[in-house]
């Protein structure tokens, strides 16, 4: 599985959560199928490490790791 990300050059806009304590994206990354499970392949750690690196880049960090949605 290999996705590409677009450059981005605006970060995520952020919003106040009463009791996080600091500001988080109002929009966040499913990180469900970035590992293996039975219903996923997953990807691999160096696609995984870009994918979730790029996110970060683009101001994103809310990262949502729940097993099924």
């Amino acid at each position: 599985m290999t996705s590409s990300m677009p450059p981005t050059t605006v970060a995520a806009k952020q919003a106040q959560v009463p009791g996080i304590g600091r500001p988080v994206s109002r929009v966040g990354l499913g990180c469900m199928s970035l590992a293996r499970s039975q219903t996923y392949q997953g990807v691999s750690h160096a696609e995984a490490d870009r994918i979730v690196r790029a996110t970060l880049d683009a101001g994103i960090n809310l990262f949502d790791n729940a097993p099924m949605y």
